[in-house]
Protein backbone atom coordinates (compact mmCIF):
# COMPACT_ATOMS: atom_id res chain seq x y z
CA UNK A 1 0.00 0.00 0.00
CA UNK A 2 3.23 2.03 0.60
CA UNK A 3 4.28 2.34 -2.73
CA UNK A 4 0.37 3.03 -3.93
CA UNK A 5 0.40 5.85 -1.78
CA UNK A 6 4.02 6.97 -3.32
CA UNK A 7 3.11 6.27 -7.13
CA UNK A 8 4.95 3.56 -7.43
CA UNK A 9 2.11 1.30 -8.86
CA UNK A 10 4.26 0.59 -12.09
CA UNK A 11 6.35 -1.60 -10.72
CA UNK A 12 3.85 -3.27 -9.00
CA UNK A 13 1.94 -4.56 -11.84
CA UNK A 14 5.09 -5.78 -13.74
CA UNK A 15 5.77 -7.82 -10.64
CA UNK A 16 1.97 -9.11 -10.77
CA UNK A 17 2.43 -9.74 -14.34
CA UNK A 18 5.91 -11.70 -14.13
CA UNK A 19 4.12 -13.53 -11.25
CA UNK A 20 0.92 -14.49 -13.73
CA UNK A 21 3.31 -15.58 -16.20
CA UNK A 22 5.57 -17.97 -13.50
CA UNK A 23 1.92 -19.21 -12.42
CA UNK A 24 1.17 -20.65 -15.44
CA UNK A 25 4.42 -21.73 -16.64
CA UNK A 26 4.61 -23.57 -13.60
CA UNK A 27 1.29 -24.67 -13.16
CA UNK A 28 1.41 -26.37 -16.61
CA UNK A 29 4.71 -28.23 -16.12
CA UNK A 30 3.72 -29.00 -12.77
CA UNK A 31 0.35 -30.44 -13.17
CA UNK A 32 1.59 -33.20 -15.79
CA UNK A 33 3.66 -34.67 -12.74
CA UNK A 34 1.79 -33.64 -9.76
CA UNK A 35 -1.97 -33.18 -10.66
CA UNK A 36 -3.58 -30.48 -8.84
CA UNK A 37 -1.04 -30.09 -6.12
CA UNK A 38 0.91 -29.03 -8.88
CA UNK A 39 -1.08 -26.19 -10.01
CA UNK A 40 -1.00 -25.33 -6.48
CA UNK A 41 2.64 -25.46 -5.92
CA UNK A 42 3.18 -23.09 -9.30
CA UNK A 43 0.89 -20.73 -7.55
CA UNK A 44 1.98 -20.13 -4.36
CA UNK A 45 5.55 -20.26 -5.32
CA UNK A 46 5.64 -17.32 -7.76
CA UNK A 47 3.20 -15.35 -5.61
CA UNK A 48 5.30 -16.43 -2.32
CA UNK A 49 8.39 -15.16 -3.87
CA UNK A 50 6.90 -11.66 -4.85
CA UNK A 51 5.38 -10.91 -1.34
CA UNK A 52 8.16 -12.13 0.30
CA UNK A 53 10.92 -11.08 -1.54
CA UNK A 54 10.55 -8.50 -4.53
CA UNK A 55 8.07 -6.54 -3.27
CA UNK A 56 9.53 -5.94 0.53
CA UNK A 57 13.17 -5.27 -1.56
CA UNK A 58 11.47 -2.68 -3.59
CA UNK A 59 9.88 -1.20 -0.52
CA UNK A 60 12.78 -0.88 1.37
CA UNK A 61 14.66 0.44 -1.69
CA UNK A 62 11.79 3.13 -2.30
CA UNK A 63 11.33 4.57 1.26
CA UNK A 64 14.89 3.71 2.56
CA UNK A 65 13.66 2.35 5.86
CA UNK A 66 15.68 -0.13 7.31
CA UNK A 67 14.91 -3.47 7.65
CA UNK A 68 14.31 -3.35 11.12
CA UNK A 69 11.74 -0.22 10.43
CA UNK A 70 9.97 -2.55 7.82
CA UNK A 71 9.30 -5.31 9.77
CA UNK A 72 8.22 -3.02 12.74
CA UNK A 73 6.00 -0.87 10.46
CA UNK A 74 4.47 -3.78 7.93
CA UNK A 75 4.18 -6.80 9.92
CA UNK A 76 4.57 -6.32 13.75
CA UNK A 77 1.97 -4.00 14.43
CA UNK A 78 -0.48 -4.92 12.32
CA UNK A 79 0.13 -8.87 14.23
CA UNK A 80 -0.59 -6.73 17.77
CA UNK A 81 -4.49 -6.31 16.43
CA UNK A 82 -4.20 -9.67 14.51
CA UNK A 83 -3.64 -11.90 17.04
CA UNK A 84 -6.47 -11.14 19.80
CA UNK A 85 -8.53 -10.71 16.70
CA UNK A 86 -7.96 -14.43 15.62
CA UNK A 87 -7.83 -15.56 19.53
CA UNK A 88 -11.87 -13.98 19.69
CA UNK A 89 -12.56 -15.77 16.85
CA UNK A 90 -11.32 -18.91 18.83
CA UNK A 91 -13.18 -18.12 20.96
CA UNK A 92 -16.35 -17.38 19.45
CA UNK A 93 -15.45 -20.85 17.20
CA UNK A 94 -15.40 -23.12 20.29
CA UNK A 95 -18.42 -21.48 22.39
CA UNK A 96 -21.10 -21.05 19.72
CA UNK A 97 -22.53 -24.48 18.59
CA UNK A 98 -24.67 -24.56 15.67
CA UNK A 99 -25.03 -20.65 14.99
CA UNK A 100 -27.88 -19.14 13.34
CA UNK A 101 -27.38 -16.87 10.23
CA UNK A 102 -27.85 -13.83 13.03
CA UNK A 103 -25.67 -15.03 15.48
CA UNK A 104 -22.84 -15.45 12.46
CA UNK A 105 -24.11 -11.91 11.69
CA UNK A 106 -23.56 -10.79 15.06
CA UNK A 107 -19.70 -12.86 15.30
CA UNK A 108 -18.64 -11.24 12.12
CA UNK A 109 -19.33 -7.78 13.60
CA UNK A 110 -17.71 -8.60 17.30
CA UNK A 111 -14.73 -9.40 15.55
CA UNK A 112 -14.86 -6.85 12.90
CA UNK A 113 -15.37 -4.08 15.64
CA UNK A 114 -12.76 -5.76 17.61
CA UNK A 115 -10.10 -5.17 14.87
CA UNK A 116 -10.96 -2.30 14.09
CA UNK A 117 -10.95 -0.91 17.84
CA UNK A 118 -7.33 -2.53 18.38
CA UNK A 119 -5.87 -1.76 14.61
CA UNK A 120 -6.55 2.56 15.82
CA UNK A 121 -5.41 2.16 19.44
CA UNK A 122 -2.71 -0.22 18.92
CA UNK A 123 -1.07 -0.42 15.37
CA UNK A 124 -1.81 3.16 13.72
CA UNK A 125 0.77 5.89 14.80
CA UNK A 126 -0.13 9.21 15.57
CA UNK A 127 0.15 11.11 11.87
CA UNK A 128 -2.51 7.91 10.73
CA UNK A 129 -4.92 8.54 13.03
CA UNK A 130 -5.00 12.38 12.42
CA UNK A 131 -5.17 11.22 8.67
CA UNK A 132 -8.07 8.79 9.21
CA UNK A 133 -9.66 10.73 11.40
CA UNK A 134 -9.41 14.03 8.63
CA UNK A 135 -10.93 11.55 5.87
CA UNK A 136 -13.70 10.55 7.92
CA UNK A 137 -14.46 13.92 8.66
CA UNK A 138 -14.61 14.58 5.08
CA UNK A 139 -16.47 11.70 4.11
CA UNK A 140 -19.44 12.82 6.99
CA UNK A 141 -19.40 16.22 4.81
CA UNK A 142 -20.02 14.36 1.49
CA UNK A 143 -22.72 12.00 2.62
CA UNK A 144 -24.28 14.87 4.35
CA UNK A 145 -24.10 13.89 8.07
CA UNK A 146 -22.29 17.50 8.93
CA UNK A 147 -25.44 19.06 7.95
CA UNK A 148 -27.64 16.43 9.75
CA UNK A 149 -26.15 16.78 13.08
CA UNK A 150 -26.05 20.44 12.38
CA UNK A 151 -29.98 20.91 11.81
CA UNK A 152 -30.28 18.30 14.80
CA UNK A 153 -28.01 20.39 16.84
CA UNK A 154 -29.95 23.60 15.97
CA UNK A 155 -33.31 22.09 17.19
CA UNK A 156 -31.73 21.13 20.92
Amino acid sequence: IILLGMSRHKILAQVAAVEGVLNLVLSIVLVKHMGLMGVAVGTVVPHAISVVVVIPLYTLRATGLSVREYIAQAYARPLLSAIPTGALCYVLSTVIHGPSAAVFAGEVLAVCSAYVVLTYFVSLTKDEKMLLEVQLARLGERTGAARIRATWAKRI
